[in-house]
């Protein structure tokens, strides 16, 4: 997980001629933000499948492994602005036929074969101990409703408009939130047997980091 700092600070240095210069200027920046907020998830974020048959794989298409779901948890200093993104660290195993928009990859085998990939989608939100819209966004300007059958877009993903999720009003507004929670299903898919050629135990390896920016 990661969240933006609070405080920024940017140092620049103004270049030096070796003959000429005399002083050097410092540029000192940052933002400070009055509140912040912590996100936990269920389990310590992991969601594990067990050990899964290479038999039992399909052999002509990808198989579908049953969903499960995981909650991430936040609380703030105060009610706060905020949006949350996920950040594939396993995008370069995801396979050619795999949609990059929508899809997270799950690492590769010994060979470097792809494993497959997963998919996200979002659901029972609450705020404040109240039942909350969940919104989406492609730019922290625009928003929606993040419907629980529209899966959440990788950060890195060219198109689309559901790569940020906030809590919202009934507005479609992104709200304040003091304390908040939703859902994540996990829908992951293993490539078909005969394109994996397995012969020794390949660890499935997806990883996503949630991170959190302050409105």
């Amino acid at each position: 997980m990661a969240k933006q700092l609070l405080l920024v600070t940017a140092i620049t240095f103004a270049a030096l001629t070796p003959q000429a210069a005399r002083s050097a200027d410092v540029s000192i920046g940052g933002m400070l933000v009055p509140q912040s907020c912590s996100p936990t998830l269920d389990n310590s974020g992991d969601v594990d499948w067990g050990a899964i048959a290479f038999d039992s794989l399909s052999d002509i298409t990808d198989t579908a492994l049953a969903q499960k779901f995981i909650s991430i948890n936040f609380a703030c200093s105060a009610g706060t602005l905020f949006a949350v993104r996920a950040q594939d660290n396993r995008r370069d195993s995801l396979h050619a036929s795999a949609d990059p928009d929508t899809t997270f990859g799950l690492g590769r085998t010994a060979r470097g074969q792809s494993i497959g990939f997963y998919r996200l989608t979002t659901d029972v939100a609450l705020a404040n101990g109240a039942t909350s819209f969940l919104l989406q966004s492609e730019d922290l300007v625009n928003w929606s409703v993040a419907m629980p059958d529209v899966y959440w877009q990788p950060s890195a993903a060219t198109s689309g408009n559901s790569q940020w999720r906030s809590f919202g009003a009934d507005t479609f507004d992104p709200a304040p939130v003091l304390t908040g929670t939703f859902r994540i299903g996990v829908e992951p898919f293993i490539r078909e047997r005969g394109e994996l050629q397995l012969t020794e135990a390949a660890t499935i390896d997806g990883s996503t980091t949630l991170e959190i920016v302050y409105l």
